[in-house]
């Protein structure tokens, strides 16, 4: 059955891909390569690194309300966990119980405590993406009026959104984590790196792997109560969540720059917000493939050429790509050797 389902995600991945280049102007697409600018792209490898630091500061500022943590050493374990989040699917956040587990080492801290600030800073942008994905679905209610089912998509998305938030607000307290079957699956992913990091080794099967974490997220819950109810905490790390996202953005708004090709930041926004979103549902790990298809898709619904679109999309995709997987790669290897 497994494999049925990989065959299904390759096969539709596929398909939107194709769908895709088969109506590219081949000929436009390498003259818009042909006058690429440099300047833009140096500008948007940039802002990844800044991106990327932006994080390691974010997830150092919560741990320091444990102890002290060098930041440069917390830096290689961030990008190792971007690894596991970007080769494991379901929202990218397969690679935090491995940041915890390192930084616990850094620290000599308990275990618990680290894993449960790294697991909130995390959750600091999500809240952060909620907002701006409401906004986003917004507009294209409002401003896609050429594509009515598009619209209609929208809408009860955002319905659904709004009655999963009330309702998110409400069972939190009363919510068990054991239940949930996205969490057994995200630990069986990070599990399957077992190979690599001799922490997972002790545990002689992924069951046993699940029943640990859940059970530390069940105690973990009394620590999230206490740190949320510190005023600097949260609004330091929202700030730091707002700047990240805008950089982002920036990054992709760059694409288009070195393409000279004028495009309203709003829209920009809205596109990586929505594909962002949606491809973190998927079960394409680290939103392989959908984003860039969303991305070409929704960017040609907003009236820009379909050739700029790929192009913009490609160029982004490929510089984050080198960051998250080849030097987190590396990163993962220089945590095992460590080990």
């Amino acid at each position: 059955m497994r494999w049925f389902k990989k065959l299904f995600i390759f096969l539709f991945l596929f398909a939107l891909l194709w769908f895709v280049v088969a109506r590219l102007d081949v000929d436009r697409l390498l003259r818009e390569m042909y006058h690429l600018r440099l300047v833009p792209v140096v500008i948007m490898v940039i802002l990844f690194v800044v991106s990327f630091l932006l994080w390691n500061l974010r997830w150092w500022f919560s741990l320091r309300f444990l102890g002290k943590v060098s930041f440069w050493r917390l830096l290689p374990v961030l990008m190792a966990g971007m690894f596991v989040n970007n080769v494991t699917p379901f929202a990218g956040t397969g690679g935090e119980p491995l940041r915890a587990f390192h930084a616990q080492r850094l620290m000599r801290k308990p275990g618990l405590k680290v894993f449960v600030l790294t697991v909130l800073e995390k959750l600091f942008g999500a809240v952060v993406v909620f907002l701006f994905l409401i906004v986003s679905l917004l507009f294209v209610v409002v401003k896609f009026d050429a594509y009515p089912v598009l619209q209609g998509i929208a809408f009860l998305f955002l319905a659904v959104l709004i009655v999963m938030a009330i309702l998110g607000v409400l069972l939190f307290g009363r919510l068990h984590w054991r239940k949930l079957l996205l969490v057994d699956l995200l630990l069986s992913g990070v599990y399957w790196f077992r190979p690599l990091f001799s922490y997972l080794q002790k545990f002689s099967s992924a069951n046993s792997f699940r029943v640990y974490i859940n059970r530390k997220i069940d105690h973990g819950k009394v620590f999230v109560g206490r740190w949320l109810g510190h005023k600097d905490f949260v609004a330091i790390n929202i700030l730091i969540t707002l700047v990240i996202t805008l950089v982002n953005f920036l990054t992709l708004y760059a694409c288009f720059f070195a393409l000279s090709f004028p495009i309203p930041f709003f829209s920009v926004v809205v596109v990586y917000t929505l594909a962002t979103v949606l491809s973190d549902f998927s079960f394409s790990p680290g939103g392989v493939g959908i984003v860039e298809v969303l991305n070409v898709g929704l960017f040609s619904a907003l009236g820009v050429p379909l050739e700029i679109a790929a192009l913009v999309t490609l160029l982004n995709r490929v510089v984050y790509y080198v960051f998250a997987l080849g030097i987190g790669y590396l990163c993962v290897l220089a945590l095992h050797w460590k080990d």
